[in-house]
């Protein structure tokens, strides 16, 4: 019994790495940055600056934020006079080429308990070369010739400290307030559900459904831990009857599409066909429209079977968690 249980947490941890894997895979995919750290300014006036650079090099030594915006100001300077008097911009620079384009804005409207309702124009600046990215919104053009800016920038990257700037494990986001001048930590959003699945699978030949209602916790929509009751119903021909088996399990994996692993114990035998089976993990991958596809692997206690055989393989496809 002790080297199936041996087995049973080796498979177990292979299992959840391979989940873990492709949960971080999902992430960054989102993102879509991947390959960048990023630092975002919550500025007095309501508006942001971001900047994103690429994360193995240290934003206050390797690199040129500074000489971009002061190339974009200078050449901006000589022709903010002839730029039209549009109500909305979206303007791009790349030290070769600016581009101020008319389009339709975005209006904000922060809501302050003293002072009621301000209205913010976001308007859009991108600066661009091979080091660094940065999105400047601004209401009027003049803001962005306003020495300030520079200033705001460099008290945010001062406070930057990452440890590893050559890390390929994961990159990093910073969030600065310009009123408390300080580094924020973003809240992470954690929101309970229910999660709710059916699959039909296979085991041993034998066909069986199964429900798994259960209860979750999922962390700013992206990450999901759940516990589940899992019931398992198959038709017994000999008997004419139909029997039951229930499991506790535990899952983790990415809302949505992506991985997810699976653990589970039996509490309740039922079904004559897997009366042996006393645990049960694997995979189940969700596809884009909601079908999760399932491979699961059981193992049996020795001491309820004949033969030296205490793994066996099923699958199984289905709807939800």
């Amino acid at each position: 019994m002790i080297n199936v249980i041996f087995k049973t947490i080796v498979i177990m941890l292979f299992t959840n790495m391979m989940a873990i894997a492709q949960t971080g895979f999902n992430l960054l995919e989102n993102n879509r940055l991947s390959n960048n750290d990023s630092l975002i300014i919550n500025r007095e006036s309501g508006q942001k600056i971001k900047l994103i650079w690429n994360y193995r090099k240290n934003i206050q030594k390797n690199v040129p934020w500074e000489e971009l915006l002061s190339d974009f100001q200078r050449d901006f300077q000589k022709v903010a006079k002839d730029i039209p008097d549009y109500d909305y911009y979206n303007i791009k620079y790349d030290t070769k080429s600016l581009v101020v384009d008319e389009l339709v804005g975005r209006q904000t409207f922060n809501v302050k308990e003293e002072n009621g309702i301000e209205y913010v124009k976001s308007n859009s600046c991108r600066l661009v070369n091979n080091n660094i990215r940065m999105i400047i919104e601004f209401n009027n053009l003049n803001e962005l010739l306003d020495p300030s800016l520079q200033l705001e920038i460099k008290k945010a990257i001062a406070q930057v400290k990452n440890k590893f700037y050559f890390s390929f494990i994961s990159s990093e986001r910073h969030y600065f307030d310009v009123g408390t001048n300080s580094l924020v930590k973003p809240k992470t959003d954690i929101s309970f559900f229910i999660p709710v699945g059916v699959q039909m699978g296979l085991l041993r030949n034998e066909p069986y459904i199964e429900f798994r209602p259960g209860l979750g916790i999922k962390a700013d929509n992206r990450l999901y831990f759940s516990a589940n009751l899992n019931i398992i119903s198959s038709y017994n021909t000999e008997n004419q009857s139909t029997e039951f088996d229930s499991y506790i399990g535990f899952s983790t994996g990415t809302v949505g599409t992506g991985l997810s692993s699976e653990f589970a114990v039996k509490i309740s035998d039922g079904i004559e066909s897997f009366e042996d089976i006393a645990l049960r993990a694997g995979l189940n991958y969700k596809t884009r429209n909601g079908i999760t596809l399932g491979l699961q692997y059981y193992i049996s206690d020795p001491r309820d079977v004949e033969d030296k055989n205490t793994v066996d393989f099923g699958f199984s496809i289905g709807f939800g968690f």
